[in-house]
């Protein structure tokens, strides 16, 4: 049995509402999904709140700051409840998957998700979650500028917790995120950046 492909969580914004037009367009007309939940018409609605909310966070302030963080809330959560349907109604079938505009996870992964990064509860804070490790701990560096070297990379906390909100960060900031976990088994190698606009 296949199980659906969940990559929201680790996608900047651009890339959730791209994410979330594939999957509009895939299931309109779709024989397979004849009753998606939430609407198709309500989750355009949400598409086009969001997307307009982002444009106008690009040269707002604050404010239109926290309308985009509402409306991709919003989005959020329409597109979680889109994902339970698919899954439900697909019931592994990779075919049926893949028509929705999800894609599977493969039975043998080579290289697991390790790392995802989201907009943190208030301006200028980012959220992590790393894969949770027994009696590990996880320190995780931030670079501002594209990680063409090791040099630009510095840190941003270590910790025990696998989920952290971490602030500090000025808003409107791009920034990659990387971690690396050590334990009783060793430390492993950094993950691959991950790349979010700051809100």
């Amino acid at each position: 049995m296949h199980k659906l492909k969940r990559i929201w969580g680790s996608l900047n914004i651009p890339s959730q509402l791209v994410t979330a037009k594939t999957v509009k367009s895939a299931l309109t007309g779709n024989s397979g999904f004849k009753n998606p939940n939430p609407s198709l018409s309500d989750f355009g609605v949400g598409i086009d709140d969001a997307e307009v909310a982002y444009e106008n966070s690009l040269n707002g302030g604050r404010l239109e700051r926290a309308i985009l963080r509402a409306k991709m809330k919003v989005l959020t959560n329409m597109m979680n409840a889109i994902t339970a349907y698919v899954t439900l109604t697909a019931d592994g079938d990779e075919a049926l998957i893949n028509s929705a505009g999800f894609g599977v996870v493969s039975s043998n992964p080579r290289t697991p998700r390790t790392l995802s990064v989201s907009q943190g509860p208030h301006s200028g804070m980012i959220t992590v979650t790393c894969v949770a490790v027994a009696n590990a701990s996880y320190r995780i560096q931030i670079a501002t500028e594209p990680p063409t070297n090791e040099n630009v990379w510095r840190d941003l906390i270590e910790t025990t917790k696998s989920r952290v909100s971490c602030n500090s960060i000025t808003p409107e900031t791009r920034c990659w995120i990387r971690t690396k976990t050590v334990s009783s088994k060793g430390v492993t190698d950094w993950t691959e950046p991950i790349s979010i606009l700051v809100l």
